[in-house]
């Protein structure tokens, strides 16, 4: 059975931090989306996947290191007209592919 930890449950926790949060506790699986969530709980720096290529390097990094995969990608919302090309445009999902 897979159980991933899910992007919302961490409160905004930046991704490099998630992964390590992850396989200490054992779960080889994360859900995450392009940016952290707005949370005013924790004093996290608001972080961006898409503009961040040193963040991807690190967060891709640290999935190899910890045997982490991502499992589910979060806040895609594909409106009229837009399409889900938009979101593939940096060539983020290809570089997060196999992780």
């Amino acid at each position: 059975m897979r159980i991933e930890i899910e992007n919302i449950s961490v409160f905004g926790l930046p991704p490099v931090e998630f992964v390590s949060l992850a396989a200490d506790l054992g779960r080889q699986h994360i859900s995450t989306g392009l940016t952290g969530y707005p949370f005013a709980l924790h004093d996290y720096a608001p972080f961006s996947l898409r503009e961040g290529a040193t963040l991807r390097r690190e967060m891709m990094a640290a999935m190899t290191d910890r045997g982490v995969s991502i499992s589910l990608g979060e806040s895609c919302t594909i409106k009229p007209g837009g399409g889900a090309k938009s979101y593939t445009a940096d060539g983020l999902g290809r570089s997060l592919q196999g992780h």
